[in-house]
């Protein structure tokens, strides 16, 4: 398997720094994760009002222009994605 980085080796070929891991990766990840986690936890009742100011510009341009939008909701629940169940049955 060919190498993705390079490796300071010696003269003679043996390793002096060990290959860097993937963990500085993920773990750049994870902290970028927790802080954009950390960011909607904080801001949250800005994004969920600037959500309903626009779902109710949607609703007012709706009535003005006598058309239908589609639902403008950014992130549909799954739960609302499912078919409901037939109750005849």
């Amino acid at each position: 398997m060919p190498a993705t980085h390079l490796r300071l080796v010696a003269v003679d070929g043996a390793q002096i720094a060990p290959a860097p891991r993937c963990r500085v990766r993920d773990a750049a990840r994870r902290e970028e994760r927790e802080i954009m986690m950390a960011i909607i936890r904080e801001h949250l009742g800005h994004i969920t009002h600037s959500i309903g100011r626009i779902q109710a510009l949607a609703g007012e341009l709706e009535a003005n222009l006598g058309i239908s939008l589609p639902d403008c909701t950014p992130w549909p629940r799954r739960d609302a994605l499912s078919v409901p169940p037939d109750a005849s049955a």
